[in-house]
């Protein structure tokens, strides 16, 4: 919080000044690095927020999301889809900040860190606050031709110095960050403790939600496989039984990971074996 300016108490900073201030710790440029930024600027719920007055200005000056005064739903929706887009405003500049500074800060050998960093964004869930998902995709419920639309959330991958843009075309979930971002690292890896698959292998995963007991896929969500909640047009017997088996098989995995953790697999003598077993596997001495 911004204790400093009366006009900003009690308000979060926003993401582009936390980047700016913790610049040097995130990037250093002397040795490999793994940094994880949590942002801020654009979790709900959302409403006016002072020190995002420059990009309500911006949204005024170009005539878009007007601000509205009636207190009806439609209004109040209108009025959160304005305060989102200005959280998102300020993400995007966030984000530049980001870039900014890979491409400025050198190496020993004065290769800028742009060129050999992997640069992930991605979102963590679709923005159910106040509907605002609903109220710009106009997807209200189940009965919709592309319900499972409204779970959509981003991924993009920078990958260093590489050219060119790839789009992956096939259905991909939160599961499936990790494993691709160890593929991309060239880092090998047991995929039985993971529940997702490399976005570069021909493998579809199945999104299990935990909080809500839901899986779901771009085609079908359920939380009881013979009572679905939402089953696309095309969707078969055959892709129904093959979705049951990848449920299934989750549900094992975590069953399992579950008993990892509960006995605390990796403070023991066969979490040290397994170290060892990963550093043969990527031959680290």
């Amino acid at each position: 919080f911004d204790t400093d300016d009366p006009g900003h108490l009690g308000e979060a900073n926003r993401d582009s000044e936390m980047i700016r201030s913790c610049a040097d710790e995130m990037f250093p440029t002397d040795r490999r690095f793994h940094t994880y930024i949590t942002t801020i600027s654009m979790h709900g719920q959302y409403a006016y927020r002072e020190n995002f007055s420059q990009y309500y200005d911006k949204l005024d000056e170009y005539g878009l999301m007007p601000l509205h005064d009636g207190l009806d739903a439609e209004s109040q929706a209108a009025n959160a889809l304005r305060y989102y887009c200005a959280a998102a405003m300020e993400l995007d500049a966030a984000v530049g900040e980001i870039m900014n500074e890979l491409r400025t800060r050198t190496t020993a050998d004065g290769t800028p860190l742009i060129e050999n960093t992997l640069v992930v964004l991605f979102g963590d869930h679709y923005s159910y606050y106040q509907q605002v998902t609903n109220y710009a995709k106009n997807i209200y419920n189940s009965k919709a031709d592309n319900y499972t639309e409204l779970y959509r959330i981003p991924l993009m991958i920078r990958i260093g110095d590489m050219e060119g843009q790839t789009r992956i075309d096939k259905f991909a979930c939160t599961a499936d960050i990790l494993p691709t971002i160890l593929d991309l690292l060239g880092i090998r890896y047991y995929s039985n403790i993971y529940y997702g698959h490399s976005l570069f292998d021909t493998e579809e995963s199945i999104l299990y939600s935990r909080a809500y007991d839901k899986f779901i896929t771009d085609k079908v969500v359920f939380m009881s496989i013979n009572k679905p909640i939402y089953t696309a047009p095309d969707v078969d017997e055959v892709y129904m039984a093959d979705i049951e088996q990848r449920a299934r098989t989750i549900m094992t995995k975590t069953e399992y990971v579950m008993k990892i953790f509960k006995h605390d697999f990796f403070a023991g003598e066969a979490g040290e074996q397994f170290n060892r077993n990963m550093r043969e596997l990527n031959g680290v001495e």
